[in-house]
């Protein structure tokens, strides 16, 4: 995956999420919060998870602990 395929923004709402990402196309999202990772998986969106603190509950997304991490998940970098 090339780098310019790669897009950070941020939204107030988890609930606005959904409709940026399908509006605009995007197929994988990185996620801290457990509840919209389900919510993203259940409208077709892949969930990667952030790990943090507060969502160390069991889940069945893929989850990174920080950005190298993520780097290597997508571009094969270790």
């Amino acid at each position: 995956m090339p780098a310019e395929a790669i897009r950070v923004f941020a939204t107030g709402d988890p609930d606005t999420k959904i409709h940026y990402l399908q509006d605009h196309g995007i197929h994988y999202f990185v996620e801290d919060r457990l509840e919209t990772c389900h919510h993203l998986a259940a409208n077709g969106i892949t969930p990667i998870l952030y790990a943090q603190p507060w969502n160390r509950q069991e889940h069945p997304f893929l989850e990174v602990r920080d950005w190298p991490e993520l780097a290597g998940l997508l571009f094969g970098e270790e």
